[in-house]
């Protein structure tokens, strides 16, 4: 009887401290899950991913969903490049990521780890996904832009730390983009309008140096017709230090215009003006029956919805 006592006071004894050590790990994992635990991804050396790729005032060719007043690309692929000082594991150069069932995936073999320190590790992107040589692509415009003129929205994402994982990334607009309204005055022929509107002696290739903004070896100049959409006409131009924007506007009776459009603003003395990247230029023009006049020339970021006018004394030239 002591022998059976003491076997059933043991495995009391072994149920009592198995049930206390249950007890104590859930009550250590309900303690924990009460703090803010710390997600996975932002912990040094796991691997990278990503939560976001967008830009304000974003029109690709790639679908995109708007958030907090920001477009984000939520279709097609990116290049992502990682930098780093530490090591190979923490960098990689045009890691392709596509975006999937609501999710940027890697479609890439590289993988490269979240170092967790801005200092080291920097992360820069660009769109549309391309294959380089020697981190170059080029860029060509067509001869004429058709209803699919934003497919020559191309975007790109400076060098900036990487300090969250997945990593956000803030895109710009790598075009000059131009849009030219249209009007007639009251002399004008009945039954006469405009027929094209062109730009005049612009490159329609060059080198981008991906990721950045660096445009190189520019093609030669040559005409590039606009898009019409009612009374807009609507295209791209290859940024680059021209001062100015020759016109041509073609009328349906068969009269050539041709007028330069200055791109200084005269009430920013200090600074020349060029066609720049990321500009939205916007050059309002008059068609008359003996003469075309730009009325107002004005510009705003792509990510700003407010643009800076001035008036232009451009006649026909």
């Amino acid at each position: 009887n002591d022998r059976e006592n003491m076997k059933n006071i043991t495995n009391k004894l072994w149920t009592w401290v198995t049930l206390s050590s249950v007890i104590f790990t859930l009550s250590t994992f309900i303690s924990c899950s009460q703090q803010e635990i710390e997600p996975a991804g932002s912990t040094k050396d796991a691997p990278l991913a990503i939560a976001s790729a967008g830009v304000a005032e974003l029109t690709t060719r790639a679908t995109i969903t708007t958030q907090n007043s920001t477009d984000y690309l939520t279709g097609g692929s990116i290049g992502v490049y990682v930098y780093s000082t530490t090591g190979d594991s923490y960098k990689g150069d045009n890691i392709k990521w596509t975006y999937r069932n609501g999710f940027w995936e890697l479609d890439a073999e590289t993988v490269v780890l979240f170092e967790n320190n801005g200092e080291k590790q920097q992360i820069a992107a660009y769109y549309p996904y391309a294959e380089p040589t020697e981190d170059k692509i080029q860029i060509t415009l067509p001869e004429a832009y058709g209803d699919d003129y934003d497919n020559y929205d191309y975007l790109y994402g400076e060098y900036a730390r990487l300090t969250s994982n997945p990593a956000a990334i803030k895109m710009k607009h790598l075009m000059a983009k131009v849009t030219v309204n249209v009007t007639t005055g009251t002399d004008i022929d009945a039954g006469d309008g405009v027929k094209s509107v062109e730009l005049v002696g612009v490159p329609r290739t060059a080198d981008w140096t991906l990721p950045d903004v660096t445009l190189s070896n520019y093609g030669t100049n040559a005409d590039i017709a606009l898009y019409g959409k009612g009374s807009a006409y609507c295209g791209y131009a290859l940024p680059n230090e021209a001062e100015s924007l020759a016109l041509r506007i073609t009328t349906d009776s068969g009269r050539l215009f041709t007028l330069t459009a200055l791109l200084d603003n005269a009430e920013t003395t200090d600074d020349t003006e060029v066609l720049s990247s990321g500009i939205h230029y916007t050059i309002s023009v008059k068609v008359g029956k003996d003469k075309v006049t730009i009325e107002q020339i004005s510009t705003s970021d792509f990510d700003s919805p407010f643009g800076d006018g001035w008036n232009n004394e451009n006649d026909l030239k």
